[in-house]
């Protein structure tokens, strides 16, 4: 091996100083380097599974040691685990090791496809795909092969994988998803290997994507061409499954020439399927991939429209406001995937973030790309912001937040990487457009301004992160308006409740204004004025405003310091990005924006002109936070004045205000620290500050603040401990005794804070402080005492602590971008000891640690010694109680300096290495003090632990408050080895949380574009920068530099104390005595927590499993020996010799009595031991031999142990068995059919399956007693028995036949001999279910099943299994016993493989149909293989159902239904695959068919219409036509038609019946199969169909698909033929269909009317697939349209005025069930031109009614409800017909031109339908329509708003809105300016004297005129004033001031009025926000105007 590179050098280690010198890094690293090469290398079938997680902890710790993989290394390795990874089965590689060339092949040969198999199992593969992650995507100090791959400058990439073997890799993990297979269940519940398997398959295809061959465009032409048969075929769930495997396996990178060529036919595809969202969301992430490489001047206009018109609706818009009830504004019908097919998506439970998130990185990336791509963009937003209100709770707010936060990070991103240059970004990243970046600006502030004031935190925090992406694009465009926004929420009257909002909003600008040379002098000079007013915020009685307003001064102290402008260093503008903003095109761009736009015009000052002046406003703003930061204080005080009057009260408060005030302490405390590190520990500010501390504590005792006034002790001091102590000291400490005990609590804890960073400065008080404890700890006050004792804890911790002392430490400041640490979120820097330095400790404070430990540790020693040693009769439990108390805060306080006994030959980790160092500066005495205090400290505690465990007769056995001191000792004995060790990883992902949050967007994606271009040419190779803190000039703070410093040793020692354990339990397996010795200690300690876990007093019992489930995550290997002794309680055999003299601190069970005392002591013991094992039930599972054992005994225990127990004991040990049992659900593996399972492990799984086997022979139920609690035990077991042998039954074990007969026949004896409905049949049915599913049966196994089958009472028993697995329990609660649900569950999943049912897309109709019952019926009847036979088995299964049929009603009626539906359609499928022409299994089957539906209430008749779908399944013509003709030939005999007379009720039931019988066969009838698998397909030997033949060539071997020159032309043109033939129905099927559909289409016309309703559902549903409206029709090419048209007209004739009433009514009931059944089928391409267009016009007229005059309100009845119904059709038809077809446009113009129509029709109520359905319509079709087609949408609109009716009116002003707010505010303005004029003319002027009476025929029809010329005015100024809610446009104030006239106009009607004032209150109340600014827009009469309407409700 080469010799491996130097680890770099730890910037982290140099900065600790002395405490980590320089580690022996670079050989440990080369000596990891070594084991990894050779451990991995070493790695073959066998050892795959064990090996694979030892190498990712390696790779992991190398990466912690910044130790690079070198490329060549990291190829070998994938070589060698991607051999592994695709080994094949029977030891014959299916996918060969990679040849030399370091590629793999890109078509590897394949097994045949009925053997498709891997060698390993799926546990070792799921570990593989993670190492295969690893060594893909991570590398320590190199970039990651998966940036490299990407390269486009590189000739040939790193490596390379074929696509093939992943998709086989996948169909592996989901093999039920291939066409006609049937998966087994999986074999765990919750844990199982393939479960991560497939998700770590999925991971790995989305990685190795750019791993494809030949650039991409080869793999990515094959797999299109694969893929795009299936994708057509709309109406079947293939083309679910095929575009998910598109989205997933197209290459990262293809030639534009690929995309320019399948983008056209992508775009098409996409319309195939309507209203699903993981459809719509996996073609625009195509979309999202195709841009990277598509030209700059590519069209993306057709595929803007269609993403926008269909991505849209999913941010859940109210779109086109109705303005009427009756018309529901809903949200669009979500269709989504099967779940089987769900399984290949990554993460798809966040579709519909996802989904918004591609939107919004398409939308930025138009910007600027075209004429329009612009436009659009500000068409949606502009679309947006009317309905957007964050004080709602809708979806929409949620959404559009979501947007806004996605939209404003991919333009920091856009940004960012364009700065990087143009061959760094690529071409689809060019440079924003200033002007368009301003208009985009312009549209998105306002909505942000909006979300900070959300009430929703989720809505708050995407405003603050939006802010945050466009201050760091444009910071000085965002200066003036964020200021002013937060001066007028402090300042306003009328807005102090935006106050929080504000100021929050203003903490994420701090840190972009200050690091900005062209924001930072403004931002100074107004930042002095923010603060000053931002004081009131700390207000007592306001948690909320406190917290945001501290947050803010935390925020503002982090970068700048107090006072102390000397100490900051001159600006680095070596990074400082370009601010368009600053430039003259930003400035001339937003000139041209309304005035009261919030990026009218940028800042004033400017920053280029006066290099002097960030210098000059720096200076002042420091000086005057002097002052402010005293104000500050004295604000602080007042807080902690009330604070301690709250604390009196908190007792009796809520638990919700208590949580509040301590989160605004915590806050508080967070401030405090930032204000006195911005303070310093030097100058006149920290005097005056400090003099104000000495203030406040003199003389003030504030006891229920204490903990937040020692935080101001603890803060000062830690600044400069020498002043702050002198000053403090006194105040604390003179006449300390003579004060009352509460007093001297209260001092002693501020005292606390004096101490807590004072280092060696307690040293001159140290008299003092031991004084102090002494007598704290001599009180007999528990309170005081415990204030000694922490006062002892912090003056121990300090003594030896790590701490830092910031000196004058700059807060702005730039540094260098260094290297990722070990935890990969605390960033490494480097030279950062000049800036600070790092409290050491000294000899001298470490030997006051030891003074101090001699005074009271030893003391409380022997105190405790004595205790234990006097027997029964100890001294004073207060006494013990004191010392326990004592021996803990000891510890505590001096934990990081108790190292382990070590040697010279001892390997030491760095803590322990600093450690000694830092114990070797003390005197020789105390260093050998230390050096053996934790040894003698861990045998001592175990002693106590022991002792106390030993009995209950001395008082201190029994004393719960000392014992559990001792177990917190225990705890930070073994697990802790710094103070805050248990706080690394929170601490550590607090920091990151934070730099993210507050990180720099703009110059992350400018940098990581940087490096990747860099890495391209191969110039560096260095990780990528990370967001938040590792970027070149990234502003950062030096207090998150100490942080993450500290984080870091903190890291080391929870490093140590994971090593260490290792270190000893290695040492004790070589023999070495000080290994044993100091191990000794920690298993005494073990031993005692077990025997605490025993105790009988609960709170004992409970510490001491608590700390036991701890300390084991240390010591696995100690808790893993005492297993076995915690088995052998469970069945009594822990008297055996093997246990003797090693009982390990656990009473011996086998020696209690069994008696009443000895069975309460053995129930205690047991649920000890249960507790414990569950703790380490993983280690459990890693040993073979435990986990079997522990099987066995878990059976035993119910009858050795439980039944000796009280009934009391009993329940909670039957809980505690509950848990060990979820613990095998969750853990749960086996793998004996894999290569890595040895023949010790087969024996053994053999042996365990023997043993349950023999229990569940011979534990039978007692006749005698069948009631006592043993009985219900034993049943109980039994099904734990079950699940055992469910579980454990795998490939391997099927191989036996003789083992296989014997768990067939104790299933069949469960479900013939066990009492009816219990759930011990339940669990058999799913014990031979898991038998018939793995598919390796053999002949004596069906033979055995087929005789059984043919008896009658064995069908009679499964039958009626069957239905009792239908039980639930309504409750929600186990019905029988704890845990009998889950077992249920998890058995019941296999009864039956899983397989994808139904393949079309339309869904199952039942909610109680299980289809595993019917799958289970179909395999046990296939094990006949005899056809006769076979239908004489099922002959006795028919007859049984025909029994349950005719069950008499009962309540498990409908159980008894269902069941027998899935013994139908599981006999059904049995028989249809016999030969149908030699055995006619209709036959038998169709009476039964009669006999039943005749007798079955109509609610079950849905479990038989999906039982007969899925029986005739897949099965072609032949299994389909005679059921068919069957019930259609009932349908034609008994269906009602007009003229036919009545027919009575029962009738109507039968036909209902009937109808819904015919309903899933027509929807089977369009079933085609594939003349191959996709699997066949993908291999490339797909055989097609020959001429006259009747079946398909049988497969048998696929050849290697290596193809080149012309055989790959032949084959690609063979593929393409095949593409075609794919799908091609028999001319049987097409004849069928057209025969079906002509017969009866015409008999359900004449239904149409059917006077029942439930007929009129199930015929509505008929005609559409009998008119030819569904996609099937489509993609099989049948149907005609005079079909469709005759539908319509028969509906249309039956809407006519001449007919009756109630076939009037009907008729539109039928209309709208029609209409709404074709909409919901979501392909719209296939029915809108033949139906719905037609029938809109219908849909219209259908509102006509012959009282015009009555509202809807006043129609009562039915006809009340049809209309309602119709309302809600037309709607539904204006909202989710979604038209981007190709030759939509059209239907475009036939749907307006119906609507214009409509608008003209005498009813009112049509007219307003019309309406309403434009402006929806437009609001769906707003970026599909044409000019002409607006513009008639327009006309249509406003030619509405004139109605006399005011429903009319008010319902197109609201439609016009919409329509308006995606207009130019030119277009707008020039149509305000219009109407505006109109209005004026139209106010009404009556001549002086002239009465109403005397106005002629003239006069009136003048005044009707202007009417409706007022309305049609009024109506559009108050639409244009609505379309802009957070703006004051140009045309704004001329519009109101002509609106205001209507207001009071005496002649205008009521209704105009009314409008008028609502439209002005409105817009008054969505700009009171900012109407300081506003009002400026307005002149002074305008503003008169406005008062005069709504002055009352606001102010101005």
């Amino acid at each position: 091996m080469p010799p491996s590179p130097a680890p770099a050098a730890d910037p982290m280690l140099s900065a600790l100083g002395p405490l980590y010198p320089s580690p022996a890094l670079p050989a440990s690293a080369a000596l990891k380097l070594s084991s990894l090469d050779t451990l991995l290398l070493s790695m073959d079938a066998g050892s795959a599974g064990k090996k694979s997680g030892r190498v990712a902890k390696m790779l992991g710790s190398l990466q912690d040691l910044l130790v690079p993989l070198p490329d060549a290394k990291r190829v070998e390795y994938l070589r060698h685990v991607f051999g592994l990874f695709f080994l094949g089965d029977a030891g014959s590689p299916s996918f060969p090791p990679l040849p030399p060339p370091l590629s793999c092949p890109p078509h590897p040969p394949l097994p045949p496809v009925q053997n498709l198999a891997f060698k390993l199992g799926e546990t070792a593969r799921a570990k593989l795909a993670k190492l295969l992650l690893l060594l893909l995507t991570s590398s320590p100090a190199a970039p990651p092969l998966l940036h490299l791959s990407q390269s486009p400058l590189r000739e040939a990439p790193a490596f390379e994988v074929a696509w093939r073997p992943l998709l086989f890799s996948l169909f592996q993990a989901a093999p039920h998803l291939l066409e006609g297979t049937t998966a087994p269940p999986l074999t765990s519940s919750l844990n199982g290997g393939l479960h991560h398997l497939r998700a770590g398959t999925l991971e790995l295809v989305h990685c190795c994507r750019a791993f494809f061959p030949n650039g991409g465009d080869r793999s990515a032409r094959e797999i299109w061409e694969t893929l795009r048969p299936d994708i057509a075929q709309f109406h079947s769930c293939v083309s679910f499954r095929a575009q998910i495997l598109l989205a997933l396996f197209l290459p990262t990178r293809c030639s534009p020439a690929f995309y320019a060529g399948v983008l056209p036919a992508w775009l098409e595809l996409w319309s195939g399927v309507d209203n699903c969202l993981e459809w719509d969301l996996n073609w625009l992430t195509l979309l999202c991939r195709a841009r990277k490489s598509l030209p700059p001047d590519f069209d993306w206009a057709p595929y803007r429209a269609a993403a926008l018109s269909r991505c849209m609706p999913y941010l859940y818009l109210p779109m086109g406001a109705t303005g009427d009830a009756h018309y529901a504004a809903r949200g669009p019908p979500l269709r989504g995937f099967v779940a089987s097919y769900r399984v290949y998506q990554r993460d798809p439970g966040a579709a519909s973030t996802r989904i918004i998130g591609k939107l919004a990185k398409m939308m930025v990336y138009w910007i600027g790309r075209d004429p329009t791509g612009t436009e659009d963009f500000l068409k949606a937003f502009d679309f947006i912001s009317p309905y957007f209100n964050p004080s709602n709770a809708g979806n929409w707010t949620v959404s559009t937040s979501i947007l806004l936060h996605e939209t404003t990070s991919n333009l920091a991103r856009r940004h960012g990487r364009s700065l990087a240059g143009p061959e760094a970004a690529g071409p689809h990243c060019p440079p924003l457009p200033v002007p368009d970046l301003v208009r985009v600006y312009n549209s998105l502030l306002p909505l942000i301004y909006q979300t900070l004031y959300s009430k929703m935190p989720n809505v708050s925090r995407y405003g603050d992160t939006s802010l945050k992406s466009l201050l760091g694009l444009a910071p000085l465009a965002l200066l003036a308006p964020t200021v002013d926004f937060v001066g007028a929420a402090l300042t306003a009257v009328n807005q102090t409740h935006q106050a929080p909002a504000a100021i929050r909003g203003m903490s994420m600008t701090v840190r972009a204004f200050l690091s900005s040379p062209s924001t930072a002098p403004l931002f100074l000079q107004t930042l002095p004025e923010v603060l000053q007013l931002s004081l009131a915020g700390i207000d007592g009685n306001d948690d909320n405003k406190t917290t945001s307003t501290l947050r803010f001064f935390i925020e503002v102290l982090r970068w700048l310091p107090v006072g102390n402008s000397a100490a900051l260093p001159a600006p680095d503008t070596s990074h400082v990005l370009t601010d368009p903003s600053a430039t003259d095109e930003w400035i001339a761009a937003a000139h041209s924006l309304p005035p009261s736009s919030p990026v009218h015009s940028p800042s004033p000052y400017p920053p280029h002109e006066d290099p002097e002046a960030l210098s000059y406003a720096l200076e002042a703003t420091l000086d005057s936070l002097s002052d402010w930061s005293l104000q500050f204080l004295e604000r602080v005080f007042t807080l902690l004045k009330s604070a301690d009057k709250v604390g009196k009260a908190l007792s009796y408060s809520g638990s919700m205000r208590v949580q509040q005030e301590k989160t605004s302490m915590q806050v508080l405390s967070a401030s405090l620290h930032a204000l006195f590190l911005g303070i310093g520990p030097e100058g006149d500010t920290y005097e005056r500050a400090l003099a104000a501390v000495c203030a406040f504590l003199d003389g003030n005792n504030y006891v229920n603040a204490s903990k937040s006034i020692s935080d101001v002790c603890w803060y000062c001091c830690r600044q400069n401990p020498a002043r702050s102590m002198a000053a403090i000291w006194p105040i604390l400490h003179t006449g300390l005794s003579s004060l009352s005990k509460d007093i001297m609590t209260h001092r002693v804890r501020l005292m606390c804070g004096v101490v807590r960073h004072s280092g060696v400065e307690i040293l001159k008080y140290a008299d003092d402080v031991e004084a102090t404890i002494t007598a704290c700890l001599a009180s007999d006050d528990k309170t005081l005492r415990k204030a000694g004792c922490k006062l002892l804890k912090l003056t121990l911790f300090t003594q030896h602590a790590l701490s830092n002392c910031l000196e004058s430490a700059p807060r702005v400041t730039r540094l260098p971008r260094s290297t990722v640490s070990s935890l990969g979120v605390s960033p490494r820097y480097e030279d950062v000891s000049a800036s600070i330095s790092w409290h050491i400790p000294s000899g001298a404070e470490l030997d006051l640690a030891v003074r101090l430990l001699r005074k009271f540790l030893e003391p409380a020693m022997e105190t405790m010694k004595a205790v234990l040693a006097a027997g029964p009769a100890p001294p004073s439990i207060e006494e013990w109680r004191k010392a326990c108390k004592t021996l803990m805060y000891c510890v505590r306080g001096s934990v990081g300096i108790m190292l382990d006994e070590f040697d010279e030959a001892t390997v030491l980790t760095p803590f322990e290495q600093a450690v000694s160092k830092t114990v070797a500066l003390a005197s020789a005495d105390s260093s050998a003090f230390l050096l053996g205090l934790r040894g003698r400290l861990c045998i001592f505690v175990g002693e106590c632990m022991r002792a106390a465990a030993a009995g209950v007769e001395a008082e201190y056995q029994r004393d719960p408050k000392g014992i559990k001191y001792i177990l917190e000792t225990t705890a930070h004995l073994m697990i802790d080895r710094v103070r805050k060790q248990k706080d690394v990883r929170g601490s550590a992902r607090s920091i990151a949380n934070i730099e993210a949050y507050f990180g720099d967007d703009v110059l992350h994606a400018k940098q990581t574009a940087e490096f990747l271009y860099k890495c391209e040419l191969g110039e560096i190779k260095e990780v990528p920068p990370e967001q938040g803190g590792e970027l070149e000039g990234y502003c950062t703070d030096f207090r998150t530099i100490v942080s993450k410093i500290i984080v870091q040793h903190w890291s080391f020692a929870e490093a140590a104390s994971f090593e260490i354990p290792r270190r000893l339990k290695e040492g004790k397996k070589e023999g070495e005595e000080l290994a044993t010795r100091v191990l000794a200690g920690y298993e005494s300690m073990m031993d005692g927590l077990l025997g605490l876990s025993c105790h009988n007093y609960y709170k004992i019992f409970a510490g001491g499993c608590s700390v036991f489930n701890n300390v084991v995550t240390r010591f696995p290997f100690l808790a893993t020996e005492r297993v076995p002794r915690l088995l052998a309680i469970m069945d009594l055999s822990d008297g055996a010799d093997e246990f003797s003299g090693s009982a390990h601190g656990v009473p011996v069970c086998a020696d209690l009595a069994d008696d009443e005392e000895g069975n309460q002591r053995l129930g205690e013991v047991a649920m000890a031991a249960l507790v414990n094992l569950g703790s380490r039930f993983k280690n459990i599972v890693d040993n073979k031999t435990l986990f079997y054992q522990t099987i066995q005994k878990y059976i035993q225990v119910e009858k050795i142990v439980v039944h000796r127990l009280e009934p009391q004991q009993q329940q909670k040990i039957l809980a505690l068995l509950n848990q060990v049992f979820n613990a095998f659900r969750s853990y749960w593996w086996f793998d004996t059919s894999s290569g890595s399972a040895t023949e010790e492990d087969k024996q053994a799984h053999r042996d365990c399956i023997g043993f349950l086997i023999g229990q569940l022979r011979q534990r039978k139920p007692t006749e005698d007693n069948p009631g006592q609690d043993q009985g219900e035990v034993h049943w109980r077991n039994k099904l734990a028995i079950t699940w055992f042998l469910v579980h454990l039954m795998g490939p391997e074990e099927t191989k036996d036949e003789e083992l296989m007969c014997s768990l067939a026949a104790v299933a069949f004896d469960m479900i013939e001999n066990e009492v009816a409905g219990l759930p011990i049949q339940r669990t058999a049915l799913g014990l031979i279910g898991r038998l018939m599913c793995l598919g390796t049966a053999g002949p004596v196994f069906k033979a055995a099943v087929a005789a059984k089958m043919a008896e009658p009472a064995f069908a009679e028993a499964l039958v009626g299994a069957l239905a009792a697995d239908h039980v639930e329990d309504k409750t929600k609660r186990d019905q029988w016993s704890m845990g009998v649900g889950t077992i249920l569950k998890d058995t019941g999943r296999h009864c039956a493989g899983r397989n994808v049912f139904p393949s079309l897309r339309d869904s199952l109709t039942s909610r109680t149909f299980k289809q595993r019952h019917a799958i289970l019926v179909h395999n046990l009847l296939n094990c006949e293989p005899d056809g006769v036979k076979r239908k004489a088995c099922a002959g006795l299964l028919l007859e049984r159902i025909k029994v349950l049929a005719n069950s008499p009603p009962s309540e498990d009626q409908q159980n008894q239904h269902t069941a027998a539906a899935e013994v139908f359609g599981g006999v059904c499928q049995s028989l249809l695959e016999l030969d149908l022409a030699e055995h006619d299994p209709w036959a038998l089957m169709l009476p039964v068919v009669e006999e039943i539906t005749a007798v079955l209430f109509t609610d079950a008749i849905d479990a038989w219409a999906d039982a007969m779908r899925m029986g005739i399944s897949n099965r072609g013509i032949g299994g389909l036509e005679p059921l068919l003709m069957l019930i259609m030939s009932k349908v034609q005999k008994t269906l009602w038609s007009e003229g036919a007379g009545d027919v009575g009720e029962e009738g109507f039931a039968a036909q209902a019946k009937w109808l819904k019988l015919l309903s899933p066969l027509l929807i089977e009838m369009f079933f085609v199969a594939p003349k191959a698998s996709l699997l066949e397909v993908v291999c490339g030997g797909a055989p097609v169909q020959k001429d006259g033949a009747d079946d398909m060539d049988v497969v048998e071997t696929i050849k290697g698909l290596a193809l080149g020159g012309d055989e790959e032309a032949a084959r690609e043109s063979e593929r393409q033929r095949f593409s075609r033939e794919q799908y091609a129905a028999s001319p049987q099927q097409l004849a069928l269909i057209e025969s079906v559909t002509a017969s009866l289409l015409p008999r359900l016309l004449d239904a149409v009317s059917h006077p029942f309703q439930k007929c009129r559902h199930q015929i509505a549903g008929l005609l559409i697939s009998a008119s030819g409206l569904t996609v099937g029709h489509k993609v099989l090419g049948v149907g005609s349209d005079d079909l469709a048209a005759s539908l319509v007209q028969r509906l249309t004739d039956n809407l006519k005025g001449t007919v009756p009433s109630d076939t009037r009514k009907n008729a539109r009931e039928m209309l709208c069930l029609i209409c709404i059944n074709v909409v919901h089928l979501g392909d719209v391409a296939c029915f809108f031109a033949k139906a719905i267009v037609p029938l809109l016009e219908s849909c219209f007229r259908s509102l006509e009614s012959k009282e015009e005059e009555q509202d809807v309100e006043a129609v009562t009845g039915a006809e009340a409800e049809t209309t309602k119904m119709v309302k809600k059709t037309i709607i539904t038809l204006a909202s989710r017909c979604l038209l981007t077809y190709e030759g939509a446009q059209a239907d475009i113009d036939e749907v307006i031109r119906v609507a214009s129509e409509s608008a003209a029709n005498s009813s009112w109520q049509v007219r307003q339908a019309a309406v309403i359905f434009l402006g929806r319509f437009y609001a769906v079709h707003k970026f599909l329509l044409s000019a002409a087609s607006t513009d008639s949408i327009f006309a249509l609109i406003t030619s509405c708003m004139a109605d006399e009716r005011r429903e009319v009116s008010s319902c197109a002003t609201a439609a016009l809105s919409g329509s308006l707010a995606v207009m130019s505010e030119d277009e707008v303005g020039e149509l305000v300016a219009t109407y505006c004029k109109k209005a004026n003319k139209a106010v009404g002027k009556r001549k002086r004297g002239q009465k109403a009476a005397d106005a002629t025929a003239a006069d009136h029809e003048r005044e009707m005129k202007r009417v409706r010329l007022q309305r049609v005015a009024v109506s559009v100024l108050c639409s244009a004033l609505n379309c802009c809610p957070y703006s004051v446009p140009k045309f704004a104030p001329p519009a109101i001031e002509a609106l205001a006239r209507h207001s009071y106009e005496s002649t205008a009607p009521l209704g105009v009025r009314e409008q008028v004032k609502s439209c002005l209150k409105n817009f008054k109340r969505t700009h009171v926000d900012n109407w300081a600014v506003h009002r400026l827009q307005f002149s002074t009469d305008q503003l008169d105007a406005l008062s005069e309407v709504c002055a009352a409700e606001y102010y101005a």
